[in-house]
């Protein structure tokens, strides 16, 4: 089969037979190749979505694969350029595009956290960090907490979306945001009414207790994200979606056009869905997925992937309600 090159430094319009006259994009790539073929992928960062369009076959697959010796990186990030000052710590640019719960924001290369009450103070995925309800008051429609800050209303909270880890914590949920009662310190949400929540994860239902007095679980954890009032802290991020503004808090004196802001636009960054003998070799991906659905003897080896999959959630209880994830399914497919 033909060997076809793929570098940033190329061009679309040129042959991409040769080291020296390479593709510029991976679709340019796609378009042209057969059963049997490679594509040669130089060194780089790619931000589109590897996806074949035509099968290869058992004896002559179609292969995707770095360049010996190259690092190659498909990213499902933009780069967020144009940031102008709203106030002294808080900065926004127009971002044309909206993956919702998805929505992920970087900065050289790390991930920022959304906007959210409380505000976190570490890394850990594993740590919610997040206020404790109280039983009285709290209810799977409502949570009751003495820490809210003072000045809140139903109209600073509009739009958030609430996540809490309750009773029994075989897993969490969302709601969103109804309202907000200042006078007793109450958020609204849209209740989960069902027997999972209400009877299992209901952050009013008071613990029972073990002989000595000590309750069998903790008081809910909870934090509210996805509001405009509650972007405070520096590393937090809003996108406004009707406005299509990117809303970022920085320290003092900072100022992010000096540094390299990316937000996530693409889900897959390798989309094999209804492929068959396809592989793709030695690549990195950062901030999207693999997707290998109803794909025929395709194999993925050689991959370092990072931040694949995010989602603040919505309306969902002991599952996310879209696929999450790298998703494989069919016959014959390897990750390796």
């Amino acid at each position: 089969g033909t060997v076809l090159h793929v570098a940033p430094s190329g061009a679309d319009t040129s042959s991409g037979t040769a080291t020296d006259t390479p593709l510029q994009t991976l679709q340019a790539a796609v378009t042209r190749m057969k059963p049997g073929d490679t594509c040669l992928i130089h060194a780089g960062v790619y931000r589109e979505t590897l996806a074949p369009a035509v099968d290869g076959t058992p004896d002559a697959p179609l292969v995707f694969q770095a360049a010996p010796g190259e690092v190659v990186t498909l990213s499902g990030l933009d780069p967020v350029t144009g940031w102008e000052r709203v106030d002294a710590q808080t900065f926004r640019t127009a971002v044309d595009w909206d993956l919702g719960a998805g929505n992920q924001v970087f900065r050289d290369s790390k991930p920022l956290t959304e906007a959210r009450w409380p505000n976190r103070t570490a890394d850990d995925p594993f740590n919610p960090e997040g206020a404790q309800a109280e039983y009285e008051g709290s209810e799977f429609d409502r949570l009751h907490c003495t820490a809210f800050p003072e000045g809140w209303t139903a109209e600073t909270l509009a739009g958030a979306t609430a996540w809490c880890m309750a009773q029994w914590r075989w897993s969490s949920w969302t709601a969103p945001v109804t309202g907000y009662d200042p006078a007793t310190r109450t958020l609204l949400v849209k209740g989960h009414d069902n027997w999972w929540v209400k009877e299992q994860h209901n952050p009013g239902k008071p613990s029972p207790k073990r002989k000595g007095g000590e309750e069998v679980y903790h008081r809910a954890d909870f934090y509210i994200s996805n509001a405009r009032a509650l972007l405070d802290a520096p590393g937090e991020w809003f996108y406004d979606g009707v406005a299509k503004q990117l809303y970022l808090c920085v320290a003092e004196g900072d100022d992010p056009n000096r540094a390299v802001i990316e937000m996530k636009r693409r889900q897959a960054a390798v989309d094999l869905t209804g492929r068959a003998h396809v592989q793709v070799r030695g690549i990195e991906v950062v901030g999207a997925t693999l997707v290998l659905k109803d794909a025929r003897n395709c194999l993925v080896s050689g991959i370092t992937a990072r931040y694949i999959c995010h989602t603040r959630g919505g309306f969902a209880t002991s599952r996310m309600p879209g696929d999450e994830g790298i998703m494989i399914s069919g016959s014959g497919n390897m990750l390796r």
